[in-house]
Formats: structure tokens, sequence, C-alpha cells
């Protein structure tokens, strides 16, 4: 039974179209301008911002923006029957695998169908403050740093039978690029800012990060140690100010992506020479809600944002 639930996701219209930024945000350029969605479509993103991004930072950002999509976040994305990024239809049946530990040590590989895996598994890193606010080595600061999974009720051990304590099972390893990743959050804190603040508000830090990547890209994006309980939301931005040891401030963006399943939050270090007062200015912060219920074979919920 490939399909023993159905999934009901419903995100409310809204949203925000901000003026055009009439040169692309991230390198300067002034022709062949594209739309930007802020948060990608494919997570509801409904933050446009025209005339913002040229050919070349597009192909880049888009590159970021389908790593995210479909090697972190494709299991989930499919599973509860989010929007795709292309015009295609999803004709192939979610499939996917776990990995059986036999008693003598050795690892079995087991394909199942979408209904026989858990409702929901990926994994996100959680990180401590950006190192450019902190204080010590990069081993230091970047020593409590992990990778958590965000994942269901394990309904593949009951799929294979197994006996309680005995056989138990795990999702597959994942191939994690926390490079490709930050420079995700950094185009979205970046695009964001911009869009909210204007270009010239800021001294902008993040432009070179995303187009070029970086070393040590945990110097500006970094996040809160703590997981927070679980909001509902499918992603929410606010910006705010963050001071350094030496008391300098700078602009930060403070993201979460799937807020509805307890995910961790990121902190990205957007700018320097910030003058302004975030408190009178609109579109500093947004949250978009989401509703969804998992019903199973049985016509009852299994899971709700609502409750």
């Amino acid at each position: 039974m490939p399909y023993p639930f159905s999934s009901v996701v419903r995100s409310p219209s809204g949203g925000y179209i901000y003026p055009d930024s009439s040169s692309c945000i991230y390198c300067g350029e002034q022709q062949g301008l594209t739309t930007e969605h802020i948060i990608p479509k494919g997570l509801y993103g409904d933050l446009i911002f025209p005339a913002s991004s040229c050919d070349a930072c597009r192909n880049i950002t888009s590159g970021l923006e389908s790593f995210v999509l479909q090697r972190v976040l494709g299991f989930h994305r499919r599973r509860f029957g989010y929007p795709s990024q292309t015009k295609k239809k999803r004709r192939n049946p979610i499939r996917g695998s776990i990995y059986r530990h036999e008693q003598d040590g050795s690892e079995t590989e087991i394909e199942l169908d979408g209904g026989d895996l858990p409702l929901w598994s990926f994994t996100l890193p959680v990180y401590g403050h950006p190192m450019l606010v902190g204080l010590g080595t990069e081993k230091e600061q970047c020593s409590g740093d992990k990778i958590h999974a965000v994942v269901s009720g394990m309904d593949a051990a009951m799929a294979l039978a197994i006996p309680s304590g005995t056989r138990p099972v795990s999702l597959p390893p994942m191939v994690y690029d926390a490079g490709k990743f930050m420079r995700f959050i950094a185009k979205v804190a970046h695009s964001y800012a911009t869009a909210a603040l204007g270009r010239d508000s800021f001294n902008p830090l993040l432009s070179g990060l995303i187009r070029e990547g970086h070393d040590i890209p945990r110097v500006w994006i970094g996040g809160e140690p703590e997981i927070p309980p679980e909001e509902s939301n499918v992603y929410s931005i606010t910006l705010g100010i963050v001071e350094r040891y030496d008391q300098e401030k700078f602009l930060a963006a403070r993201i979460r992506i799937l807020d509805y399943l307890g995910t961790p939050v990121y902190t990205a270090i957007v700018g320097s020479n910030f003058e302004g007062n975030l408190s009178s200015i609109n579109h500093c912060s947004y949250a978009k809600p989401i509703k969804a219920t998992v019903i199973g074979r049985d016509g009852m919920p299994i899971f709700s944002t609502e409750g």
C-alpha cells in the first residue's frame, strides 16, 4: 500500500511585491534584470522583488535554491504536495530507502514506497552565533555546531513488522554541503533586507558570499543553539540589530524555514552602517502561515499544525 494517507496543505494567500530595484542587488548590473523571490516559490514564497537580479546572479541563486528544495527538503516537499519549481508534473511515486541494522553488524538497505516511509525526514544544521559578533577562535565558536534530524515517527518500523527492540532501522545518511546551505540563508537575508530597507540604507556584507562562496561562511552565518517550539508558519523572517563585543552594531536577519516542524533558527549578518530605526519601517518582519494536516488510512488526522 504505497499511499496509506493523504496530505492536506493550505497556505493562505498574502505576500508583498516590493518596488523595482532597477539594478542587480548582488552585483549592481542594470541590464537583463529578473524578478527575485526572496523565499523560493517551492516553499510558498510570496515576497517578490521585481527587477532585482541579473541573469548571471540569478543562475547562482537558483542553484542554491535548488540544492535546498531538492537535496535537503525534496522528500518532505513531495510528501506534503508543495509547489514545484518547474511546470512539470511529478509523475514518479515517492520512494526512498531505510537501513536495517542486522544482528551480525551489517546493514541491509531496503527500498520502500512513500507510504511506508516516515511522514517527513530531513536534516538541518544547528549553529551558534555568527563568528563576526562572537569571541574566540573558529574552533571555539563552532564547537557546538551539529546536524539536527527532523524526523517524524518511524513508520517504516511498523511497515517491516520489526519486533520492538530488535533490528532497528535508520534513515540513509545525507551528503551535506554546509557551504551551499549557508549561502542560501545569506541569499534570503540579503534580498529581504535590501527589499525592505533599500540597497543604499546599509553597507552589504553578504554579496560576495552569495556569488562566490567563502572558506569560512560561518563568519556571517550562524543561528540559535537552542531550537524553539514549533510555530504554524512555513517560514518567517525578521530584521534586527546585533552588537559585537566592541559595541559595533550590525544589521541582521533571523530566518526560520518550516517552523511548524520545530526546525532550527538561523541568523545572517546582513550589513553594517545601518542608521535607521527598524521599528518605524514596514515589512521588517514577515511570517507565512500554513495549515497542514495528514489523514491516516482510517480517515483520522495523524498530524496537524492546528493541534
